[in-house]
């Protein structure tokens, strides 16, 4: 399960709620699982809501949001060594 929640970050969908429907599981265990992911240190809160890394994001309301709330992620760079272990 840790490793198709990573999959499927690596493929763009990093929203508890869309994670949670991809895998048919409730949203309160891809939680859990994100949580480990980090202890791991395969996982990281990203520091931006989207792919535009710009000066202007770090002011950003909803990139500070997202971020707060444990909703944006990336993988780290043992986490893209994980996967391409496979």
């Amino acid at each position: 399960m840790l490793k198709q929640i990573l999959k499927l970050i690596a493929e763009g969908k990093s929203s508890i709620s869309e994670i949670a429907k991809e895998m048919q599981i409730d949203e309160s265990s891809v939680v859990s699982a994100i949580d480990e992911l980090k202890r791991m240190g395969y996982l990281e809160s990203s520091q931006s809501a989207c792919s535009m890394d710009k000066p202007a994001c770090s002011n950003c309301p909803f990139a500070k949001r997202a971020v707060e709330m444990g909703r944006v992620f990336s993988l780290t760079e043992k986490g893209k060594e994980y996967l391409e272990k496979d």
